[in-house]
């Protein structure tokens, strides 16, 4: 095959996948976070840190010495350190911190995030967590309220937010309290603050037609983790299934109406798309995705962006529609309250709930009064614990050498055995027992074993037992592990 042949063979094949993650070279150009020679701040992103309530305490003491860490895109500013309390409070003129925002680099506006530490001698503590959204640096989403967009004007007031933990062996506590505001860069110019943010939100949302590959070295991976602390505690699945009602817009040489639209989805830093359907105003794309939800993210919303794609020039814009994850988490399959099992589910799983979300679209767009246009989509979330409690169901079936849907202590050693389990043999002993049962002549059913195999997953690392000499001593039994 000619190397022409096989290019256009690699661009059909591109042209045809369902979604594909995308993202920026890195190393490549200029500072991916830094702005254009010469150019000026759109606006300054103003941002005080008045305190945090109820920290965790990491000191023997009680308390801690809490300080809070505050990023925007590559700007990191901190609060001094509060001596001995986990209530902290600190001064305005200490800390407000600026953020010179660029146009250039709107479209890597993604939170702000605020770390809090605990200061120690020669080392610092971590304490917890929070991202804000770009979306919501000016919505109360509680309350279903916008904030004032100007620092100083009365009704920005101040609004706390809860801390998260994305490390496993620290369980956050607490909030910290905020006020975030613009400023004009030049005092002397008024700039219109609304005006200003709405821009930077529809540019902080990626055109993935135009952005490079992504090339990624290879490297080693670390065994995987199995683990109930993970941070990711859900999977979405989607479902993007069409529009209807489109307009037809002009195309770059003013020939002619158009429209060859394509979906950008994203979700936190996870963006997809899906294919350009040409010449259609009513297109069905039917192509199906899913991301994992971490455990700050699950009150995130889904962005979905409809735009028609022009070979010629940039993408012309055509409508925004989002929808909660809370929403599906609620609707989520939720486990027995006494067992802490999920129900057993066949492949299909619990269905998914559809969604006609009509496209918000820019004001004053000529085509307005004669199109509604909606996308169509589905999407369910299924936790963490529910699909590993379904891979344990479908792999301990498979020891069921016997088939009575029960299994015995050689069955499951082997099982574990295949895991590279480093369990000892009195905690596998105490599955049984702890269910009134001889590890020598009992079996366990399917549901008793998957409660010892989440208790153990849930217990932290320094209460689990581990092979010990006893145990690494030569083994006689036969193995069970099916042929």
């Amino acid at each position: 095959m000619s190397s022409t042949n096989k290019k256009g063979a690699k661009i059909r094949k591109a042209l045809k996948s369902a979604a594909r993650p995308l993202a920026r070279i890195k190393g490549s150009g200029r500072n991916g976070f830094s702005p254009l020679p010469g150019e000026q701040p759109v606006v300054i992103c103003r941002l005080q840190v008045l305190g945090c309530t109820d920290v965790l305490s990491k000191d023997s003491n009680g308390f801690s010495d809490p300080f809070v860490v505050v990023s925007i895109l590559n700007t990191r500013h901190q609060t001094p350190v509060a001596k001995r309390t986990v209530n902290p409070v600190y001064a305005a003129k200490d800390a407000t911190f600026d953020y010179p925002l660029y146009l250039s680099l709107a479209d890597k506006l993604g939170v702000v995030e605020f770390i809090v530490w605990d200061k120690d001698l020669m080392s610092k503590d971590y304490l917890g967590e929070v991202s804000l959204p770009l979306e919501d640096w000016f919505v109360d989403r509680a309350n279903g309220t916008d904030r004032a967009f100007a620092f100083d004007d009365p009704g920005n007031q101040p609004f706390s937010i809860n801390l998260d933990s994305t490390r496993a062996n620290t369980h956050a506590t607490g909030s910290v309290k905020v006020k975030l505001g613009f400023v004009s860069p030049n005092p002397a110019i008024p700039v219109d603050f609304q005006e200003v943010f709405s821009e930077l939100v529809k540019r902080s949302r990626p055109s993935l037609v135009s952005a490079p590959p992504r090339f990624r070295k290879n490297k080693t991976h670390g065994e995987y983790y199995f683990g109930a602390s993970n941070d990711i505690v859900g999977i979405v699945m989607l479902e993007i299934h069409g529009a209807d009602d489109l307009p037809r817009l002009k195309n770059m040489t003013r020939t002619g109406w158009d429209m060859d639209p394509f979906v950008v989805i994203s979700f936190g830093k996870k963006v997809f798309r899906t294919r350009v359907i040409r010449h259609s105003l009513n297109p069905v794309w039917d192509e199906k995705l899913l991301f994992h939800v971490r455990r700050y993210e699950t009150a995130f919303k889904v962005q979905l962006s409809i735009l028609d794609w022009d070979k010629l020039s940039s993408n012309d814009h055509v409508g925004d529609a989002s929808f909660d994850v809370g929403d599906l988490i609620e609707g989520a399959p939720q486990p027995d309250p006494n067992t802490g099992l999920y129900a057993a589910i066949g492949a299909e799983g619990h269905p998914m709930k559809e969604y006609k979300l009509p496209l918000a679209t820019e004001k004053d767009v000529a085509w307005e009064a004669r199109h509604k246009p909606v996308i169509t989509v589905k999407a369910k979330y299924q936790p963490y614990a529910a699909l590993r409690q379904q891979f344990w169901r479908q792999y301990i079936g498979q020891y069921d050498t016997d088939d009575t849907r029960a299994i015995s202590h050689l069955e499951l050693t082997s099982m574990l055995d295949s895991l590279g389990s480093t369990l000892s043999r009195s905690t596998v002993n105490s599955f049984f027992t702890r269910h009134g049962k001889d590890p020598r002549s009992d079996e366990l059913t399917m549901d008793e074993t998957i409660r010892c195999l989440e208790t153990e997953l849930n217990r932290p690392d320094s209460e689990k037992r581990r092979v010990d000499e006893e145990d690494s001593a030569p083994d006689t039994s036969i193995s069970a592990t099916p042929i």
